[in-house]
């Protein structure tokens, strides 16, 4: 359980949690005009990108 934790915690989650929080933000209060699509594919492009690409060396 812990080293489940540990690996939540590593820079690329947290980067990943803050670049979604974000683009979720933005798009609920409306600050910038961006249709849903967009948000949508943006969302699914960081997560998708972090998520899957392998880290070197290991």
């Amino acid at each position: 359980m812990k080293e489940r934790l540990a690996k939540l915690l590593d820079v690329k989650s947290i980067v990943t949690f803050a670049l979604v929080s974000v683009v979720c933000i933005q798009a609920i209060r409306q600050n910038v005009r961006m249709p849903p699509e967009f948000v949508a594919s943006t969302v699914t492009a960081i997560i998708t990108y972090y998520f899957t690409r392998k880290d070197e060396g290991k």
